[in-house]
């Protein structure tokens, strides 16, 4: 089984994170969400490019980023921009935190569990499962 840590940001807040809701939020909109900053808010907004995948290759993750509580980006190393559609509500995901995963195999799918933690002291925050990974353009890269 593979283990890996990602921290998506250096420091991340110990307090004020919850474990993820099981809300019935899965049919919420963007707009119902917690953005996670401004700059969140194009890749919230950006179209897919294609069909969902269920899995991305681990080997290829370049970056992740948490969007909103709903939401995370992974940038995989062609470039490509996936946005990972969180089935539930999950507060861990719009902080700047870390976040782990075991899978059996080489490849992150959807309802695969990603758990939050602080980077400094390790403490968890809470687990929640994937969604699909929606190819998205590049807000960067569209011409306006």
């Amino acid at each position: 089984m593979t283990r890996i840590s990602i921290a998506v940001a250096a420091i991340a807040p110990i307090l004020g994170l919850a474990a993820c809701a099981t809300d019935s939020g899965a049919g919420d909109s963007a707009e119902g969400r917690m953005v996670a900053d401004e700059d969140a808010i194009p890749y919230l907004e950006a179209a897919a490019t294609g069909e969902p995948r269920t899995c991305l290759m681990t080997t290829q993750i370049r970056s992740t980023r948490g969007l909103s509580d709903g939401a995370i980006l992974f940038r995989t190393s062609g470039g490509d921009l996936y946005r990972n559609e969180l089935p539930n509500r999950c507060p861990g995901a719009r902080r700047d935190a870390a976040f782990s995963y075991r899978v059996p195999t080489s490849q992150l799918c959807r309802g695969e569990i990603l758990r939050f933690f602080d980077p400094t002291s390790g403490m968890e925050y809470g687990s929640c499962g994937l969604g699909e990974f929606v190819p998205i353009e590049d807000p960067d890269e569209v011409d306006g």
